[in-house]
């Protein structure tokens, strides 16, 4: 499967951390980095694990997901109201009017669920690198065979972080001077997926605010979420397992992590002055947003 075709579908995968050389948006980068010194002798690469899955372990979901408060309204009307009047305050624009003086107010319920999967690799390429000669000891082919570049341990300083490290491969120095050197490149791929909360809210509002994690895991493979409550959800973590594992053969993967998160988001209708109206909140911050508000200005700069 082509992961450029993934862009047509609904679901996404984006690299969040690490360097992105693909030729569209979304899709797996090419891993191999050029270095910097561009005349440099290219030596070996690897390709990594045969994407043996064997080791699988399965992730459940916390009870918790059924439970009847995911699928209630999270904002009480005293929030809902302070919320619309902090969000109408802000702009320079709208007039407190409506946010004071609405009445009637109605709550409708669209929280939906996020999926979210991190898959963090690991590259290694091998090229020749000229230094010069300071009349010390020469590590050279007598001293040994060199080792294969997956054999020669590089710790990454931190999980699900872009990272690149050198280091010398043993036995490769010649008397010229030329000596092997071996790059790490450590990246992180993200795939997001947001499950349809089935209203006119703008979904890319909730990158900014925060819900509950209602299920988590880390594995260094992981299997897809079967069981959960919202099939959509179910799906996207199949398919972005599926591809993680399957298309990034060009390096190693070293952990993958997932999660879901619930999401609040109420609708609140109100009326005023005699005409209906709808605003929505959202995330356990109580993030107001409309794009009909009943009363606005001109707003001139000067």
């Amino acid at each position: 499967m082509n992961l450029s075709k993934v862009a047509t579908r609904r679901y996404q995968m984006r690299m969040a951390v690490g360097e992105d050389q693909s030729d569209g948006d979304y899709g797996v980068s090419n891993t191999g980095y050029v270095d910097e010194d561009q005349t440099d002798e290219y030596v070996a690469s690897d390709t990594g694990y045969d994407g043996n899955m064997s080791n699988y372990l399965s992730s459940e979901p916390n009870e918790e997901t059924n439970n009847e408060q995911y699928r209630q309204s999270y904002v009480s009307e005293d929030d809902a109201r302070q919320a619309f009047l902090e969000y109408a305050d802000k702009k320079c624009c709208y007039s407190t009017g409506p946010a004071k003086e609405m009445d009637n107010l109605n709550f409708q319920a669209f929280n939906t669920y996020k999926y979210c999967l991190e898959t963090f690799t690991e590259s290694r390429d091998c090229k020749w690198k000229c230094v010069p000669y300071s009349d010390g000891d020469v590590d050279g082919p007598e001293n040994g065979t060199s080792p294969d570049p997956w054999k020669i341990r590089v710790d990454p300083p931190n999980l699900y972080e872009k990272d690149k490290q050198k280091v010398v491969v043993p036995h490769t120095s010649t008397v010229q001077v030329k000596t092997v050197s071996e790059t790490s490149i450590l990246n992180n791929y993200i795939f997001v997926f947001l499950a349809d909360q089935n209203s006119e809210f703008p979904s890319e509002r909730f990158n900014k605010v925060t819900g509950d994690i209602v299920l988590e895991d880390e594995q260094s493979w992981l299997s897809p979420i079967t069981d959960f409550v919202d099939q959509s959800i179910n799906e996207a973590s199949q398919n972005a397992i599926y591809e993680h594992q399957n298309e990034l053969t060009s390096c190693q993967i070293l952990r993958q992590r997932h999660s879901i998160e619930w999401l609040p988001l109420t609708q609140v209708d109100y009326n005023w002055k005699g005409k209906n109206y709808h605003y929505f909140v959202y995330g356990k911050e109580n993030r107001a947003y409309t794009n009909n508000y009943p009363k606005s200005c001109c707003c001139v700069l000067m």
